[in-house]
């Protein structure tokens, strides 16, 4: 849910209390594509133990009203 109605730039952590698996996300922009549907660019940094690794992706709104993972900025 703070994908949809998180500000830009805000930074929402979590935890699992079951692993040492945490994480946060950031939404960076929001747009709408050429098909009608309203998407968020976003980072994402996991935490696991003392590992950390970032991404940046894009999620779209679905027609059910769902985020749907939709792209990897980082992929090459």
């Amino acid at each position: 849910m703070r994908l949809m109605n998180g500000h830009e730039g805000d930074t929402f952590a979590w935890s699992n209390d079951a692993t040492p698996m945490r994480g946060a996300f950031t939404p960076l922009r929001t747009f709408l594509t050429s098909q009608g549907y309203y998407c968020r660019d976003y980072r994402e940094d996991l935490w696991f133990e003392e590992a950390q690794q970032s991404f940046t992706n894009v999620a779209c709104l679905d027609d059910g009203g769902r985020w749907v993972w939709a792209e990897d900025r980082d992929a090459q």
